[in-house]
């Protein structure tokens, strides 16, 4: 591979743009606390998300030819991720119509091709599966994990080191789209210490 073959580093720019974008998100989701998400909610999420995903689009690089695929499946998953913030929470959901946390990520990581094409797991299945992967510090394309006396209960994607977007607010009860309006359950975006009792993080983009 001569020098110009080589794969380029995204520009520090458009990385900063990124950055500045989640940032614009999260400070925007953080004056959302204790109020209702509503559809006004959505859509400047959406407006901000759309800027985001562009720029990640134009970002998207890479430092050597050895890492570029699994940074591209992990630029993929992220994508995959976005297009789905405010879809509802549907327990035991796996498609667009609704997801619950373990079919919201199983979705991103099979369109990634980190997951087989066939197959389902809980969370707990994915910490199982994933468990060697560990990270001590999330990153993009990482999965959070929640417990409750020692058995994991949430999962979600990590979209930063601070910020997962994830299926949440839903539980067994939530079984329809009135179910889960009332209960304020949809994919959205949250600091990842907003919720206590982390289990870990892994990258199951990570090779082993």
């Amino acid at each position: 591979m001569t020098q110009d073959d080589t794969p380029k580093v995204p520009c520090a720019h458009k990385r900063e743009s990124v950055r500045s974008g989640l940032t614009e998100l999260a400070a925007y989701l953080r004056s959302c606390r204790g109020k209702r998400y509503d559809d006004q909610d959505y859509q400047v999420c959406l407006a901000i998300m759309r800027r985001v995903e562009s720029c990640v689009a134009l970002a998207t690089g890479y430092a050597d030819a050895g890492s570029s695929r699994l940074e591209h499946r992990r630029a993929i998953a992220t994508r995959v991720a976005w297009s789905y913030l405010g879809h509802w929470y549907k327990w035991g959901g796996d498609d667009p119509a609704g997801f619950d946390c373990s079919g919201f990520v199983i979705e991103i990581l099979k369109s990634a091709g980190a997951l087989p094409r066939a197959g389902d797991w809980t969370a707990q299945a994915l910490w199982n599966r994933f468990k060697d992967r560990t990270v001590k510090t999330p990153g993009e394309g990482c999965l959070v994990f929640w417990q409750s006396s020692s058995r994991i209960i949430h999962v979600e994607y990590c979209l930063t080191r601070d910020l997962a977007i994830g299926a949440s607010g839903g539980g067994a009860g939530t079984r329809t789209v009135a179910d889960a309006a009332d209960q304020n359950a949809f994919i959205k975006i949250r600091p990842i210490l907003s919720r206590s009792g982390i289990a870990g993080f892994v990258d199951p983009f990570k090779e082993v």
